[in-house]
This record gives C-alpha cells, sequence and structure tokens, in this order.
C-alpha cells in the first residue's frame, strides 16, 4: 500500500484488474486476437487494455479524445473518441468486444464482431441475456455478461 493512502483507498484498487482478469480468462484472450476495450480509461477498462495487451492481443481503446493518451501509454495499438466516431458503423470487426461500462446493447455490439466472436458486458444492459441466448442458436457468436465468479 502506498504510503499515506487510507485502507479503504486501497481496497478498491484490485477491483479493475482482478474484474479484467476474470473476463478475458472467460473470454478466452490469446495473442493475435483483436479487441476493442469500451471505457478503456475507467479502473477495469485501463487494467483490460494493460492485460491484453500484455497477452499479444491487438488493442483498439474506446474512451474520450481527452484520454487518448493515457490509453495509449497503457498500451493500446489504436484509440477511438467515442464522441466523434461509432465503432458499430465502422467496418472493423473484433474477435472480443469488452465494454466495461455499459454503454452498448449485446444486439449493437454484436455487428462489430466476427463470426465467432465474443461481447463481453460488465454491466448488461436490458435485453442483452435475451439476445445472448438467441445468438447461441442462429451464429456462433456469444455472450458474457455479469458478475463472474471468484474462481475465474
Amino acid at each position: 500500500m502506498p504510503e499515506g493512502m487510507r485502507f479503504e483507498e486501497a481496497a478498491a484498487i484490485p477491483f479493475g484488474g482482478l474484474t479484467a482478469r476474470c473476463f478475458w480468462r472467460q473470454g478466452k484472450l490469446a495473442a493475435g486476437h483483436k479487441v476493442l476495450v469500451i471505457g478503456a480509461s475507467g479502473a477495469v477498462g485501463s487494467a483490460a487494455v494493460q492485460l491484453a495487451h500484455i497477452a499479444g492481443a491487438h488493442v483498439t481503446a474506446v474512451c474520450s479524445a481527452a484520454n487518448a493518451d493515457l490509453v495509449s501509454r497503457l498500451g493500446a495499438d489504436e484509440v477511438i473518441d467515442y464522441n466523434s466516431e461509432d465503432f458499430t458503423k465502422g467496418s472493423e470487426r473484433y474477435d472480443i468486444i469488452f465494454d466495461t461500462v455499459g454503454s452498448v446493447s449485446f444486439a449493437e455490439g454484436r455487428k462489430a464482431l466476427t463470426p465467432e466472436g465474443v461481447f463481453m458486458a460488465a454491466i448488461a444492459r436490458k435485453g442483452d441475456m435475451g439476445a445472448g441466448f438467441k445468438a447461441k442458436f442462429n451464429s456462433k457468436q456469444r455472450l458474457i455478461a455479469g458478475s463472474l465468479s471468484r474462481n475465474n
């Protein structure tokens, strides 16, 4: 614990890293994957960017322009400013999309997934679970949403 930090402040530090690690394990992150991290400058998102970079993935970070330099230093290969670009309308496809802030539904996000891609939602949106269940029957895309077990 850094000197001068209160226990209440220090207790929050592992949250982002542990949450990101659990999701990456469930999503089976591997070297060479193209990943998109939404909310890349937050606690979970910044940890997700670093872990994906270390794993050898190509990382695209979604955040505000003000945080672009930060996420680039954390390991993002590309940065999308959510105020000026909508990744769901582009032609780029990702093996894993990790929405750490609940800003995109599975139905919207899956447009930017590869045919066997994984959409991970730290905060599931209304309709995500039904759409994820339905996708199991007509595609190879899948949804991982909600809190994960501490065993992950």
